[in-house]
């Protein structure tokens, strides 16, 4: 037994278990042994706060106090000064969820340091100007199961370091490009059993992070950086070329080659204007349309000149098309519809349609599909002709817009010709249109779908067919996969940081290995299908609160109306004045990548069910005395609802004086 002693840091290891008084003296006990005995002391030790942390490495003691760092040897007793990778002066020391160790010393960097192994990380986490302002450091580590370091600090946000690559992100609350945090002031990381991330913030509550970056990766064709102005990572244009080689232009008017793996650079390019369309001819000469900047064929640029009727309509070519007879078609954006037809001199001259109105002008996409009919995307809806009637006769042409009620929207962004020969039309605000042609293209039929149907938002950009002939869907925010058997939809959010959410216009495209490419505001953003992992259960959901008067009814200061808490409450008895209420509920699953949407009916009072929607409550006001119920559903990410409800009785008592009893005592009177 030891007396008289202040042990003020203790561990135990395999064979002994060692401590420290306040002086610095190191004592150990065998475990075959009856009393401890003093090994060492440690040097300017006067009290416990020149002790601020330890950490044991295998069988080593690493000790830190406020001017040095020691390492000590329970089974010899030695103690030694610790080596420069170790040696952290006035270190206090917090540990990871794995058991690995980090250690601070209000210098704003933080070391993390392998528990089995002793190998140290550095991180700079918080600027000197920062750790000045705030009373002391705080950071919470936790290792996520992909292998990524989360590290939460107060007063700069949070980062991730990826353990496989080496590489180290920063997130703050002010950061233009990510929406996911309210305060830089964190306090608590964790991360829950779906993969999820989950941040509490001092006065903002917790921020809640939903990870899906197990079935894409972000390639970015320059280098990472803070500067957002030049567009370098802002990828307006993506194609596939007859050898394979991937295209790819950013809207900073660069232009990158890659090998049909996407792997390997072949070369890049930059020019004045911003490349929207490629396409080969049948010579295997490459056209580029650029947004400004005319059509270059090979080395040659043709623009329009205004003394010249036969020149390119417009300098703006938003797209390119070889049809199944070689010619080539040129889309422009406010000069129509142009062919290109040789002059004799090497050269080319354009004749024009589609001249009519403003919005027949502004071509965005050319698809022909397996009739050999070609379809045009403008801001007047679809335009489809048969190139021999259309070159007899410049109105020999089916129109479909939201004027004659075939489509919902003029705006059209985007055309894909499907493995089953389906044409998918992007409604700019309106989701999208299928349409299957026939032999009649003057009676043609769309089916349409939008946010209402599960789709993650009606502005959509483009589309990509992946090898099970499913249909991913890029908008100006988020992406959608629409289950062409079911008919459902699954959504996601496929970044943390909001730009890559946001995807351009026409810039998707799918690989032959599987894979697809989807060009955001900042860089590509890559998607393996096969990695989806398709769950269809049918969330339940759960009754959580009950106001009355915007106060809980089951909350401390309040008379309470329930024994238990709602979530276990089958049945509420409300008095007469209490007619108006708001009833909340979730589905208490926080892996779901978009909010789950809600319907409920309360029987005896609604005539059917409300509008499906995101907001987790219903009110209702001045309901009169009577039993009823309140069942309520929710739909799972495809947009699928189930047959099961959850039930709430609700019970208004009548005032007394309406009441049988009353009443048979008033008539006796």
């Amino acid at each position: 037994m030891v007396s008289s002693h202040s042990f003020v840091r203790i561990h135990c290891f395999s064979e002994y278990v060692c401590f420290i008084t306040a002086k610095g003296e190191i004592w150990c006990i065998g475990k075959d042994e009856q009393r401890a005995t003093k090994k060492a002391e440690l040097p300017n030790v006067c009290s416990g706060y020149d002790l601020p942390g330890n950490a044991a490495i295998g069988n080593q003691w690493l000790i830190f106090t406020g001017d040095a760092s020691f390492v000590f040897l329970p089974a010899t007793g030695e103690l030694s000064r610790a080596p420069a990778s170790w040696n952290i002066p006035g270190a206090e020391i917090i540990t990871d969820n794995c058991g690995n160790y980090c250690a601070y010393n209000k210098t704003g960097h933080l070391y993390y340091i392998q528990a089995k192994t002793g190998e140290v990380m550095s991180f700079r986490l918080m600027p000197e100007e920062k750790v000045q302002l705030i009373d002391k450091e705080r950071y919470h580590v936790v290792r996520d199961s992909r292998g990524i370091l989360w590290i939460s600090t107060y007063g700069n946000g949070f980062y991730t370091y990826d353990l496989h690559t080496g590489h180290l992100s920063h997130f703050k609350a002010d950061d233009t490009r990510s929406s996911v945090l309210l305060s830089d002031e964190l306090l608590y990381m964790m991360e829950d059993r779906s993969g999820s991330i989950w941040i509490g913030a001092d006065h903002t509550g917790v921020s809640h992070l939903k990870m899906v970056d197990k079935i894409s990766d972000l390639f970015y064709p320059e280098p990472q950086g803070e500067d957002k102005i030049l567009y370098k990572n802002n990828v307006r244009t993506l194609a596939s070329l007859s050898d394979g080689d991937i295209y790819m232009a950013t809207r900073n008017g660069k232009v990158y080659l890659y090998d049909s793996t996407f792997s390997q650079k072949k070369y890049e390019k930059e020019y004045v204007s911003n490349v929207y369309s490629v396409c080969e001819d049948t010579a295997g000469v490459l056209w580029q349309g650029m947004r400004g900047g005319g059509l270059r064929v090979g080395n040659r640029l043709w623009l329009h000149h205004a003394d010249n009727p036969a020149s390119l309509a417009s300098d703006d070519v938003y797209s390119l098309l070889r049809d199944r007879k070689g010619r080539m078609w040129v889309g422009t954006f406010g000069g129509g519809l142009d062919l290109a037809l040789p002059d004799g001199k090497g050269g080319y001259i354009f004749r024009h349609f589609f001249n009519d109105s403003y919005g027949q002008k502004r071509i965005r996409m050319l698809v022909e599909d397996r009739n050999g009919w070609i379809w045009a995307a403008t801001s007047d809806g679809v335009f489809i002709f048969r190139p021999e009637r259309l070159l007899a006769d410049e109105q020999a042409y089916y129109h479909y817009n939201r004027q004659n009620g075939n489509l919902r929207s003029n705006e059209i962004r985007h055309l894909l010709q499907d493995c089953n020969g389906n044409l998918w039309i992007a409604e700019a605000g309106a989701g999208f249109s299928i349409c299957k042609p026939g032999d009649d293209y003057a009676r043609l039929r769309f089916s349409h779908y939008g946010v209402s149907d599960g789709l993650v938002n009606d502005m959509i950009q483009a589309f990509a067919e992946d090898s099970k002939g499913n249909i991913w869907i890029t908008t100006e925010y988020g992406v959608s996969c629409f289950d062409v058997s079911s008919k459902t939809f699954l959504n996601y959010f496929l970044s943390m940081q909001m730009l890559q959410n946001v995807y351009n216009e026409t810039s998707a495209l799918a690989l032959p290995d599987g894979r697809i490419l989807m060009g955001s505001n900042d860089g590509v953003t890559v998607v393996d299908p096969s990695r989806v992992n398709t769950d269809r259960r049918i969330p339940s959901v759960t009754f959580t609160d009950l106001r009355l008067n915007g106060v809980s009814a089951g909350s401390s200061g309040t008379e309470r109306l329930f024994e238990k808490s709602l979530p276990y409450t089958s049945s509420v008895q409300l008095d007469y004045s209490q007619h108006s209420f708001t009833v909340y509920f979730s589905t208490l699953d926080y892996s779901a990548i978009v909010p789950p949407r809600f319907t409920y009916q309360l029987q005896g009072y609604d005539k059917g069910w409300s509008v499906p929607s995101v907001l987790p409550w219903g009110t209702y006001k001045n309901l009169p005395p009577g039993t009823y119920k309140l069942h309520v559903k929710a739909c799972n990410s495809f947009g699928q609802w189930g047959d099961d409800y959850t039930t709430l009785e609700i019970v208004i008592v009548p005032p007394f004086w309406r009441t049988g009893g009353h009443l048979s005592f008033i008539c006796s009177c």
